[in-house]
């Protein structure tokens, strides 16, 4: 009933519709000329004829620009990928006679099988905007299924491998095809994306964690080869760079890549992890005592100087705690947990007891772990301090200790 309504609009041309819980499989292939779609949720057990009249949807709009797929519950666990759960399925009603789609926006931000070959690339000539988050590695050989039945049979993993691909393989696709993205966001850093940033310029936002990584000093080198080569490409044209360090190590922030960073003049968004011990130590928390950094120099006042004076139109600057390095690999949070937490309240105390130089106009305003600190009032000698965001106001300002 719904989607034949919905297919009475003449000028229907973005549909965003959340498929959890849905009772049958719904009707899109009543709907033409859709140039947005958006859709979270697996609507399980009608997945599968669900996504097929998508796919016949998606045959019937030859201007759609953007897809996006989502989903906040997944399949059941021991459910293998296949093709309904794969980039292809969109296309396989597309006709072959007709030009093919000018996609601008892809995003699949679930567990997905995602390949680029002579079916699907076509469609993606266009696209300035890529989101790839948990998409199925089928060249990665680790056990997929905590239940214990981790093995797929032969065929399964077969036509996985015909629909899907790794993270390496996409982005070698991309730099074959010419492709020049805008805006990107991943959870997988391969060596070949890299490649594919160094092959062009003008990339305006990126957003990664570098989550994939079983071993630093591999993290490292990406890291290194990042930051001292590859973002030169793009530092005059990012407007936003987002960096959620897994572990502690040299994607986190430092004087290793505060050149780098301060070359992006133009970010308005800024999201980085910050390294425990390269941050001004804290008194002990005793009943009433403040939270004092050492007045020694800091990677919190390193990178506040740095974006102050070099980045200036800066709006917001997020700084987080991150994995040690000691926990990669470990069964139990409760430690890695605690660290984030000490970290994060250590970060904090840093912010609030940063001063501007008198002569620094602008400064973004700061997310720092939970907690979120607004620019305030310029002191008699003209410097600046944070206020933290939960106090209503600067006078109210008694204890430093904000925790």
């Amino acid at each position: 009933m719904v989607m034949e309504a919905l297919k009475t609009l003449p000028n229907l041309q973005s549909l965003d519709v959340n498929l959890h819980d849905s009772k049958v499989a719904l009707r899109f292939d009543l709907l033409t000329g859709l140039r947005k779609l958006s859709i979270s949720g697996t609507g399980d057990p009608f997945y599968e004829q669900t996504f097929d009249n998508i796919a016949k949807m998606v045959a019937k709009s030859p201007q759609l620009a953007s897809i996006v797929i989502a989903s906040s519950r997944s399949l059941p666990p021991c459910k293998p990928m296949l093709k309904s759960q794969s980039l292809h399925q969109f296309f396989q009603y597309y006709p072959h006679d007709a030009p093919p789609l000018r996609l601008r926006r892809l995003a699949i931000l679930t567990t997905y099988l995602v390949r680029f070959d002579e079916m699907t690339m076509p469609h993606l000539m266009y696209l300035t905007s890529l989101s790839l988050l948990n998409i199925l590695d089928t060249t990665d050989t680790r056990p997929r299924y905590s239940n214990g039945e981790d093995e797929d049979g032969e065929e399964i993993k077969k036509e996985q491998r015909k629909y899907g691909s790794s993270p390496k393989e996409l982005w070698s696709m991309l730099t074959k095809s010419g492709v020049r993205l805008e805006e990107i966001n991943i959870d997988d850093v391969a060596s070949t994306f890299l490649e594919y940033l160094g092959s062009y310029s003008g990339l305006r936002k990126l957003r990664m964690s570098t989550e994939g990584f079983s071993e630093s000093a591999y993290s490292d080198q990406l890291a290194s080869q990042f930051y001292q080569i590859i973002l030169r490409n793009h530092a005059h044209s990012l407007e936003e760079l987002s960096i959620n360090a897994f572990y502690e190590g040299l994607w986190c922030f430092g004087i290793h890549n505060q050149e780098s960073i301060s070359r992006c003049v133009k970010l308005k968004q800024l999201a980085m992890c910050m390294v425990s011990h390269r941050l001004a130590p804290i008194k002990e928390i005793a009943q009433g005592a403040q939270d004092v950094p050492d007045p020694a120099s800091d990677d919190i006042t390193l990178l506040l100087d740095t974006v102050a004076l070099c980045v200036p139109g800066l709006e917001t600057l997020h700084m987080s705690a991150t994995n040690a390095e000691k926990f990669r690999g470990a069964l139990c949070g409760n430690s890695s947990m605690f660290h984030l937490h000490q970290v994060n309240r250590l970060i904090a105390a840093n912010v609030r007891k940063y001063r501007s130089d008198s002569s620094i106009q602008n400064l973004p305003n700061i997310k720092a772990g939970p907690r979120n600190y607004f620019v305030g009032e310029r002191d008699g000698e003209g410097k600046v301090r944070y206020r933290d965001a939960a106090q209503p106001s600067p006078s109210v300002d008694k204890s430093d200790d904000g925790w």
